[in-house]
């Protein structure tokens, strides 16, 4: 099974994989008045501002509903250039916006299906302060997938604990349902379900992956990720969203 494309760690897999690529299709569309370069391999896109923002600031200043609508026109445009109509069976949707340094903010997307997230495929568009784009990494499914079924959530979550290896500390603290591609296998519905356990005398999280529509177990192991304190308390929101798969 291929491992899962975290939204954290995106941006560098996008640049290690065009640098390894050998198949690289290059183009420069405009958008807002930028130009970008546009780099694409198979069903993975990178795009990247030519020139410098530094000596040009915008004619007025954006309001935060304007700088996201402009990242969605973007990363539509983004699609388009690979022949992908929008709106189509490839479309991303905003998830959410993460901030950084000097006013800068990640803006994530993700594709989905029935409102199922797809493993590895969205996007990550990196805005400055005027709501302009430094950086674009896409990567979208192109398989035609099925209606999916899944079991009722609270008999995945029965199943789930069954299998915790771990002294399991109260009830699950996160569980998803997400389609994975599975590369040239048909694709299938997972649930991922988190526990916190106590083990080696701390708290660590536990992932159970199911197959959503069987309950069949897929995989049982710790994520080897630590509360803020030996004592106790929760795992971080960034470590609730790291799902894996083997």
């Amino acid at each position: 099974m291929r491992a899962v494309i975290l939204a954290s760690t995106l941006a560098t897999l996008y640049l290690a994989s065009f640098a390894r690529a050998q198949n690289v299709v290059r183009d420069v569309i405009v958008a807002f008045g930028d130009r970008y370069r546009v780099s694409a391999v198979n069903t993975s896109l990178m795009l990247i501002p030519e020139g410098s923002f530094a000596t040009r600031k915008p004619a007025r200043a954006l309001t935060e509903d304007e700088k996201l609508s402009r990242c969605d026109e973007f990363v539509a445009l983004a699609l388009k250039t690979q022949g992908l109509p929008d709106p189509g069976d490839v479309r991303l949707v905003r998830d959410r916006v993460e901030p950084r340094p000097e006013e800068r903010r990640w803006v994530l997307y993700s594709q989905r299906h029935q409102g199922y997230r797809i493993l590895g495929a969205g996007g990550r568009i990196e805005l400055d302060a005027y709501g302009r784009v430094l950086f674009a990494g896409v990567n979208y499914e192109t398989e035609k997938l099925r209606a999916f079924r899944a079991m009722d959530s609270a008999a995945l979550g029965k199943r789930a604990a069954s299998v915790v290896r771990q002294r399991r500390v109260g009830p699950s603290v996160s569980q998803e349902l997400m389609i994975d591609p599975l590369g040239d296998a048909p694709a299938e519905l997972r649930a991922y379900v988190i526990y916190q356990v106590r083990a080696r005398n701390r708290l660590e999280g536990w992932q159970v992956t199911l197959d959503a529509e069987t309950g069949r177990v897929i995989d049982s192991s710790s994520l080897f990720m630590h509360a803020d304190s030996p004592q106790g308390g929760t795992l971080r929101s960034e470590e609730l969203d790291r799902p894996r798969a083997r």
